[in-house]
């Protein structure tokens, strides 16, 4: 009978030996991955050049002396060049790969648009003049994520300023000429863009952006309305424009690698 039991445990050990050797062998996890940290290629200086197209709208109100006449929506449109110099940072947060940087753009152009007033009430006491927005410039900041390693999108804001050409109004009596002198309007904007680093060429950038700009109004003087007969009140115009532009240009970053 010991033999019988000994025999037997014999067996059951190898059998269980046999069973472990056809196991597969234990796999130890792969640890986990560590965040992609994008080299810091997007930081640096910069400067560019562009180009885009540019609307602006403006609010007009006639202001006779006493009261308002009534408030009209004027608005113009045309091409436009710009020159920017800036300075992006690239950093890293949780993972994100971020970009934030400052810039200063200047903007010319002729966005044109033909103006409309009614300095009081009547047929014929409508007058019209063309209004040309000829240049503007913006100072602000961007701050945005990498797409890829390639691919910036970002969000911009900051302040602007724009010049306005004066009007030369069609008078309401012959012989009689009415105007506004020009002005710089200042005001803020706000924007989205997104920029692309060309591989085939170190250094350089490509870049769209979206920008509106809210600018706070003025009250100029028409020139002549209280000298003109049958008028003979002296007359302002409160104005106040607004703008959306779209540009897209080339950057070269100096200090790329």
């Amino acid at each position: 009978m010991k033999r019988i039991l000994l025999a037997s445990a014999a067996l059951l050990a190898f059998i269980g030996v046999a069973k472990a050797a056809d196991l597969p062998a234990r796999v130890q996890a792969p640890p986990p991955m560590a965040p992609v940290v994008v080299p810091p290629s997007w930081t640096g200086f910069y400067v560019g050049a562009g180009w885009g197209y540019g609307i602006w709208d403006m609010s007009s109100t006639v202001v006779p002396a006493g009261g308002l006449q009534g408030t009209t929506n004027n608005g113009g449109r045309g091409w436009l060049g710009m020159a920017d110099i800036g300075y992006d940072y690239q950093f890293n947060v949780a993972g994100w790969n971020l970009v934030a940087g400052v810039f200063g753009d200047y903007d010319f152009g002729n966005m044109v648009g033909t103006s409309n007033f009614q300095l009081a009430s009547g047929a014929f006491n409508t007058v019209t003049g063309v209004e040309k927005e000829k240049s503007f410039w913006d100072a602000g900041g961007r701050i945005g994520g990498l797409i890829t390693p390639d691919i910036l999108s970002y969000f911009s804001g900051g302040y602007s300023s724009a010049h306005f050409n004066g009007m030369n109004l069609q008078p309401l009596v012959a012989g009689f000429p009415l105007s506004t002198s020009s002005h710089n309007y200042s005001g803020w904007f706000t924007g989205a863009g997104i920029e692309t680093k060309i591989a085939s060429i170190p250094g350089l950038y490509f870049n769209t952006e979206y920008r509106f700009t809210s600018y706070s109004n003025a009250t100029l003087p028409i020139a002549g309305t209280a000298a003109t007969p049958g008028f003979g009140i002296p007359t302002s115009l409160k104005l106040q424009p607004s703008q959306q532009t779209v540009m897209s240009g080339l950057h070269y970053k100096f200090n790329w690698w």
